[in-house]
């Protein structure tokens, strides 16, 4: 699979205009990424092909999945990916952007009717867990510890299958981001049931978390049209229009 997938970068990258930037985005995760969009294909393609577009740049985005964004950043001849990994380091060429390009909002959620008390991470021991694909690495040490014994704790790519199992009661707690979340509950047939947010997660701080480059220049083109775009209120309409979608 993953051969098929770096043949398919050497394809795109055969095809690209010299302003191209091919960037690599992991697949469906709406609303930040809308894979089957003829249109923005996201809040964070977004955002990323209007901060190049001010510095000259054409985005091209090619979908692969999110667990294999680094070794395929590695493996192929993209510019760009999503997001990067402590694998990723500048001494072999590749340039992390300082900020991320949008902040996600990482919770524990429950059904309100389960009356569960959690209040740290400490409190998921013992607890029917699904959380999204990396979640062990991606939400920190405290985290990693606390569902690193619980036969219980599963991980998953599937975001409409993490909130169908949620409130079909097969597992008693959701773990992943807030507006995800409301996009596919605002879609079930479960939306009126209440759940409690159990906010035990802190923002990533991790600046390897953020998007990462092959090139120096070309990374400090997108911090200089990320800036760019919060400066002119730009970036906040972007980010208004998609997390809107994402209300119940």
């Amino acid at each position: 699979m993953r051969g098929l997938l770096v043949f398919l970068l050497w394809a795109c990258a055969g095809f690209a205009r010299a302003d191209e930037v091919l960037m690599l985005f992991g697949k469906q995760l709406p609303p930040y990424v809308i894979e089957d969009s003829a249109e923005s294909q996201g809040l964070e393609p977004e955002i990323a092909r209007a901060a190049l577009a001010l510095r000259g740049h054409r985005l091209k985005v090619l979908f692969v999945p999110r667990s294999a964004l680094p070794a395929l950043l590695r493996a192929g001849p993209a510019d760009g990916a999503q997001r990067g990994s402590p694998d990723l380091l500048e001494a072999d060429g590749f340039f992390h952007a300082a900020a991320p390009t949008v902040m996600y909002r990482d919770v524990a959620i429950s059904l309100r009717r389960n009356q569960l008390g959690i209040w740290s991470t400490d409190d998921l021991r013992g607890k029917s867990v699904l959380a999204f694909d990396g979640a062990r690495e991606f939400l920190g040490a405290e985290f990693k510890a606390a569902v690193a014994r619980n036969p219980r704790y599963a991980e998953t790519p599937d975001e409409a299958a993490k909130v169908a199992a949620l409130f079909s009661g097969r597992v008693q707690v959701y773990v992943g981001d807030l507006n995800v979340f409301r996009y596919y509950r605002a879609r079930s047939r479960d939306a009126a049931e209440e759940v409690t947010l159990h906010r035990i997660f802190l923002p990533s701080t991790l600046v390897t978390n953020n998007a990462v480059f092959r090139r120096r220049a070309l990374r400090d083109d997108f911090e200089a049209g990320l800036r760019q775009l919060q400066a002119s209120g730009q970036y906040d309409q972007i980010v208004a229009r998609h997390l809107g979608e994402a209300r119940p």
